[in-house]
């Protein structure tokens, strides 16, 4: 698993969503948030910045390594 995936999986579940409430707020399938957080597929610009957006962070959240609190905004 890549960072991008940690940090994705990491900050949903502390806010405790689904990968499908997660796909609702985002309008990508549970399926595709899932081989984003594996590793399997890296996301577009676009479709990071809708993850960054629905979760309340910057794009750059997903690429630093492991910190205390999300960079929100």
């Amino acid at each position: 698993m890549e960072i991008l995936g940690i940090n994705l999986k990491t900050l949903r579940t502390a806010q405790e969503l689904t990968l499908a409430q997660l796909g609702e707020r985002t309008g990508l399938s549970a399926s595709y948030l899932s081989q984003v957080e594996r590793g399997v597929t890296t996301p577009s610009l676009t479709r990071l910045t809708r993850i960054a957006e629905a979760l309340g962070v910057e794009v750059r959240y997903f690429f630093e390594e492991a910190t205390a609190s999300p960079c929100v905004v």
